[in-house]
């Protein structure tokens, strides 16, 4: 991994102040990441990405940029990274990233048997298919060993049980490499008018009544963890309202030559028995 950047702290609120603010920050924190792109670029992506695969597919994940900030969480993924996206859904977080870092590795799982096929079919269908793996699996089971330069949660945890929120956040941050990053994002709980914008959507497409967690819990979970919470904010994109936090686990143990572990140990159904390598 690069060295870590020094961040420079800067309010993000009110919702007036975030373009100018967000973009100051990133800047002051340029330190060998992926190129920057527009949400142009991640719309032509997405739509080059899954243009071969099956028609709702295709659809959804062509769509998706349009509501989702991509563009503004792929600004912190460090060059050359090796990913686990949590709750990978069709791939289109890792295929966006595996698009435009030729050099970067993925890993994610979904509990939805239909997305990772989806997210398969992407990989096999394009040149990502040597640096990306996907599986079925869920976030609040055991999950596979491994270690990473990020773990990236996107509009995951709303459709984990209350109750396992801050055991998913912490088990996240086990799997980051020393000075790694966790991307995270999620719907905004207010005003209620766009958090109920977003039950809508969860309702008719995922057929789940989702659980919001407030930003603040998040931060509070990662700072117990010993992380430290280096960048969050707020992006609304018409009626969806995004929030996001970039936490970094503490660098210490790689700068005194400890080496993270990389192996899958395990019997019986434990999940590294999943078809599964670490990166």
């Amino acid at each position: 991994m690069t060295q870590s950047p020094e961040y420079h702290s800067v309010d993000f609120y009110p919702l007036r102040r975030w373009t100018g603010c967000l973009k100051a920050r990133w800047r002051s924190a340029n330190y060998g990441r992926m190129p920057q792109v527009s949400r142009s670029d991640v719309i032509a992506a997405a739509q080059m990405i899954y243009a071969d695969a099956p028609f709702g597919a295709r659809l959804l994940q062509s769509l998706r940029p349009y509501i989702c900030p991509f563009e503004s969480l792929l600004a912190h993924v460090p060059a050359s990274a090796s990913v686990l996206d949590v709750g990978c859904g069709a791939g289109l977080l890792l295929g966006l990233i595996a698009h435009f870092d030729p050099s970067a590795r993925g890993y994610g799982f979904d509990t939805s048997v239909d997305a990772v096929a989806a997210a398969r079919h992407m990989a096999k269908r394009t040149e990502f298919g040597t640096r990306l793996r996907f599986d079925t699996w869920s976030a609040t089971m055991e999950w596979p060993q491994g270690s990473y330069d990020v773990v990236s949660m996107i509009d995951v945890l709303h459709h984990v049980p209350p109750a396992e929120h801050a055991a998913v956040i912490r088990t996240a941050l086990s799997r980051i490499r020393p000075g790694g990053l966790l991307i995270y994002k999620d719907m905004a709980d207010q005003p209620v008018w766009q958090a109920s914008w977003n039950r809508l959507h969860d309702l008719l497409l995922a057929k789940q009544w989702v659980h919001y967690r407030s930003i603040r819990d998040v931060g509070q979970w990662v700072s117990g963890a010993g992380a430290e919470s280096i960048a969050e904010g707020r992006i609304d994109i018409g009626p969806y309202a995004h929030e996001f936090l970039i936490a970094q686990t503490d660098a210490t143990p790689l700068r005194s030559g400890a080496k993270p572990a990389t192996t899958a140990e395990g019997t019986g159904s434990s999940p590294a028995q999943l078809n599964y390598e670490p990166i």
